[in-house]
């Protein structure tokens, strides 16, 4: 049982739920230090706690390594400088009765001490940040928090003074505010990769992988939204009329961000209507390919080839889409450019020629058409517009790709009208 208990103490996922926690602390009692006043002492309970927990750990990790093997690695060594730093903290409680008994004024020193060992603990993120693979995310923002905190704790220590100091302690708690939803967003980003990206991704849920970059897009816009208010409020302005600045500012910006916002809403109709699937192939303004990846910005498409094409979402708003998938048919056209010296019994010829190869050929339905098109300086513009039936047409060759098929029968067609224009004098531009 006990060894049970003492290998649940020392798994890294708690270690770092316990880190996190005690640094959200340490970060609240630097942002307020009068916040133990209004909320209880219990913020300070559970600080103590984490200190306990820090040294069971390091207790349970020394007898189960060894002394010799534990002191090998260089973070043993910086998380065991820094636990032993941290045990007067715990007797924190009991100096201010020590004070009033006996009036030992250094002891007031020992504030700026326990800031300090609190300040050490948070560096205990360091190791994570560090050496663990799902937390790279994490660097900049702890890397940046921890350089702030460190000149604040050097400017007390050291008691530096002068008139920036006001200036200093103006923004410092803007600053670790805007560091801190920094920090809490890149930990969502982990968040969505690790849980919530595999728990949409199970078979029996099914969702689309549009939703999960919604959900992404909506949790960081929360919590950015959060944070900055509180940003600008701590700095003494008034983030109302300040974000309401920033929108009247934003109408401009937006006139430049219509492809963005385009595709933004392209994405959530594409996610609403639901008009193919991740897998399914589709035809698409002159694309074809299989759907690899739905994003809210883009769709990518694979080809036979192999070749990624990255599609925006407002081109799916405007054109019309074909899910190669759910349908029977697949709508295909040939057009081809004749001499414009060709008279009209030619013309008529050619049309028949064309009626003659789509009636013969199996793979076409009888819903066919040729028309001509716009006439240029130069040609008559002759459109063969046909339905070509996948069953059909996999029937022949179930081993082959559709769109293999689909290419070889549209290119089929195309040799068999040139080769029965030539044969007629019906001149192609």
């Amino acid at each position: 049982m006990l060894k049970k208990i003492s290998s649940f103490l020392i798994k890294e996922n708690l270690v770092m739920f316990v880190v996190l926690v005690n640094s959200t602390i340490f970060i609240a009692l630097d942002l307020d230090p009068k916040l133990v006043e209004k909320t209880g002492d219990w913020i300070n309970w559970i600080d103590y706690g984490c200190i306990v927990f820090f040294i069971l750990e390091l207790i349970i990790k020394v007898k189960k390594l060894g002394i010799k093997l534990y002191f090998k690695d260089h973070w043993n060594k910086l998380d065991f400088f820094i636990v032993v730093a941290s045990f007067p903290i715990l007797l924190e409680p009991f100096f201010e009765n020590l004070t009033n008994s006996f009036g030992w004024a250094p002891i007031f020193r020992l504030a700026r001490f326990f800031r300090l060992a609190r300040f050490l603990r948070l560096s205990r993120i360091l190791r994570y940040v560090q050496t663990g693979k799902n937390f790279k995310k994490l660097r900049l923002p702890v890397y940046f928090m921890l350089l702030v905190v460190a000149s604040n704790i050097l400017i007390n220590i050291f008691d530096l003074n002068g008139s920036w100091i006001n200036y200093y302690y103006k923004f410092y708690p803007s600053v670790m505010i805007f560091l801190s939803t920094w920090f809490f967003s890149s930990i969502y980003l982990i968040f969505h990769d690790l849980f919530v990206i595999p728990n949409l991704q199970r078979e029996d849920i099914n969702v689309d992988q549009a939703i999960e970059s919604v959900i992404s897009a909506v949790a960081k816009f929360l919590i950015w939204s959060i944070g900055l208010t509180f940003t600008i409020e701590s700095a003494g302005y008034d983030s109302t009329s300040l974000l309401a600045g920033v929108g009247l500012g934003g109408m401009a910006v937006a006139l430049g961000a219509q492809d963005f916002i385009g595709n933004l809403i392209g994405g959530i109709l594409l996610y609403m209507q639901k008009p193919f699937e991740v897998g399914e192939t589709i035809k698409i303004g002159g694309y074809e390919g299989e759907v690899s990846k739905l994003g809210l910005r883009a769709i990518k498409l694979k080809d036979l080839s192999g070749n990624i094409t990255s599609l925006p979402n407002k081109m799916f708003i405007s054109e019309p889409i074909e899910n190669m998938a759910v349908s029977s048919q697949t709508n295909e056209s040939i057009k081809l450019k004749l001499d414009l010296n060709l008279d009209s019994t030619k013309l008529k010829r050619a049309i028949s020629i064309i009626n003659k190869i789509a009636s013969e050929y199996e793979h076409i339905d009888e819903d066919y058409s040729i028309r001509f098109g716009h006439m240029t300086g130069n040609s008559h513009e002759l459109i063969f517009e046909y339905f070509l039936n996948k069953e059909s047409l996999t029937s022949k060759k179930p081993s082959e790709n559709l769109f293999e098929l689909i290419n070889l029968a549209n290119t089929d067609l195309y040799i068999e009208i040139v080769g029965s224009f030539k044969k007629e004098d019906i001149f192609l531009k």
